[in-house]
């Protein structure tokens, strides 16, 4: 399963593909217990917790 993240527009995207609008990528920005990504510029992307149970 992917490692996706949830930005403040209620998109969906990859650890690999987050880039901030600030410029930052993923790698470069501060995790909170895998739980959000919070960059430097004050955007957070949430981690999507997967449901195995219904595959989403």
């Amino acid at each position: 399963m992917p490692d996706l993240y949830i930005g403040s527009d209620g998109k969906e995207i990859s650890y690999e593909e987050l880039v901030c609008k600030c410029g930052s990528k993923a790698n470069q920005m501060y995790d909170e217990a895998d739980t959000l990504l919070l960059c430097d510029c004050g955007e957070i992307y949430f981690h999507k917790i997967w449901d195995l149970d219904e595959g989403n």
